[in-house]
């Protein structure tokens, strides 16, 4: 058995930081991670996450 961290939501400041991290940098989840503040995530999580929000809402959404 795993010991995979369990899901948790995203907050609205993560998405926020995710955001803006990748206006400032791209697509360098590392240097996203290192410069904002996350809920105990990594950078995979970052990419994830922004893979899931561009499939649900367009690139658009991380453009404004």
């Amino acid at each position: 058995s795993g010991s995979r961290r369990g899901r948790r939501f995203w907050s609205n400041s993560e998405i926020n930081n995710l955001k803006a991290g990748y206006q400032r940098f791209g697509p360098r989840w590392a240097t996203i991670a290192a410069s904002y503040r996350f809920d105990d995530r990594t950078p995979v999580d970052l990419k994830d996450k922004h893979r899931n929000l561009v499939h649900k809402y367009g690139e658009e959404f991380f453009r404004n």
